[in-house]
């Protein structure tokens, strides 16, 4: 194979990864609208998960595939505000909760705490109704910051999605199952 023929075999396989990447995530975006869905043989309810943010004041919205969490602590008063950033996943919900308590000693170890796998692309959180629920219940805490912060990682996330799709598709960090001979 000459090299004028490899890079056209490349650039139509480049080509083919990228309408399969944009398929897949047309398919979730569609997947996430629904009251109820199923990844992986478990069945979802998104409503209950918009219940629960609704009415938690503690949350981890951990995204495995990112190997990220999305940490919210709305518990809030006169001397601190509420808590959101972006962390690592953690081993055990239990560590996650000792976290919480550490790095807000004022209000201690929280009681419990809502801990949701996501397994949609990032984009569902604002499409299912997540973001929303999150930014409103973090307004009327009075507090923008945290607003601005809970719109900052969700940008950040976005774009570590986009980046892992990208590496994906040209395959760095990923070993091929199948080789080309």
């Amino acid at each position: 194979m000459g090299p004028r023929h490899r890079a056209a075999h490349h650039s139509r396989d480049w080509r083919l990864a990228r309408r399969s990447l944009a398929s897949w995530q047309n398919r979730l975006a569609v997947e996430t609208k629904g009251a109820e869905h199923v990844e992986n043989g478990f069945r979802v309810d998104i409503n209950q998960i918009l219940t629960h943010v609704e009415q938690s004041q503690v949350m981890s919205i951990f995204f495995p595939i990112l190997g990220k969490s999305l940490l919210i602590d709305l518990r809030h008063d006169a001397e601190e505000g509420p808590y959101v950033t972006l962390a690592p996943m953690a081993a055990s919900v239990e560590d996650r909760l000792n976290e919480f308590g550490e790095l807000r000693p004022h209000f201690g170890k929280p009681e419990n705490m809502l801990a949701v796998p996501w397994v949609w692309r990032v984009g569902g959180l604002k499409d299912s109704g997540v973001l929303a629920i999150l930014m409103r219940r973090m307004d009327e805490t009075g507090s923008r910051e945290a607003g601005r912060t809970c719109e900052e990682c969700y940008v950040t996330l976005l774009q570590a999605e986009r980046d892992q799709q990208l590496a994906i598709v040209k395959g760095d960090g990923f070993r091929t199952i199948w080789e080309r001979k």
